[in-house]
């Protein structure tokens, strides 16, 4: 079962505090837009 891109986009916002200081710096130099 996938999950919608909108959804997990969501979700990865929600829970920014919560992410391993690497991760959010993976997702940053993405262009992740919190």
């Amino acid at each position: 079962m996938g999950v919608k891109l909108g959804t997990w986009l969501d979700n990865v916002r929600k829970r920014a505090a919560k992410l391993p200081e690497q991760r959010r710096t993976d997702l940053d130099q993405l262009g992740m837009r919190w």
